[in-house]
């Protein structure tokens, strides 16, 4: 495996409810947790890891985005070159990581750090799904060539990875670091 995502959100996982008391913290100055900084560094130090942005913060740039990382201790190398989310008028982090790892089926393993439960489509919910409009309809809805490709889409994203939620209040975790590093396979 070499192709490895973390898909990362800053408020909270990086910049959780504790971190807003660090000396120096304004809405100016954003200065991460450091018990985050260190476990994400352990996680990419530890294999080829790439960090993609899954936060409104992306909408700062990425010369940005990599000074903010500099300043808070994370080498912005490890930002990958493909390094945000696609954004789409109103569109929730879930939606952003779905169409990336559709735009990059080369992943091999990705983990997503956002203080929001995500919740990804399963085989299950969308043939359930299915099932519930096939019985409004009264019919049993055969499945054409694209709902397939969309349900191998599902089961490659699900095989891959997983979404973790963190605590707003006290950011990564060391189970958070535990969880990401098997699914990472570092």
């Amino acid at each position: 495996m070499n192709n490895k995502i973390i898909f990362l959100d800053f408020d909270g996982p990086l910049i959780p409810r504790r971190a807003y008391y660090l000396p120096g913290q304004t809405k100016a100055v954003s200065i991460f947790d450091p018990i985050a900084v260190s476990l994400i560094n352990r996680l990419i130090g530890l294999g080829d890891v790439k960090i993609v942005i899954s936060s409104s913060w992306a909408i700062q740039g990425l010369d940005t985005i990599k000074k903010v990382f500099s300043k808070n201790g994370i080498d912005p190398s490890y930002i990958h070159e493909d390094w945000t989310t696609p954004k789409k008028m109103t569109s929730y982090h879930i939606n952003e990581i779905n169409w990336w790892l559709e735009d990059h089926p080369e992943t091999d393993a990705w983990v997503s750090f956002d203080d929001i439960p995500l919740r990804f489509e399963t085989e299950s919910s969308f043939r359930a799904q299915r099932s519930r409009m096939g019985a409004v309809l009264g019919t049993n809805l055969a499945m054409d060539e694209e709902e397939l490709e969309h349900l191998e889409r599902i089961n490659r994203i699900n095989r891959t990875g997983k979404a973790i939620t963190v605590s707003f209040d006290n950011g990564i975790s060391w189970e958070n670091y535990l969880e990401a590093a098997g699914i990472l396979d570092v």
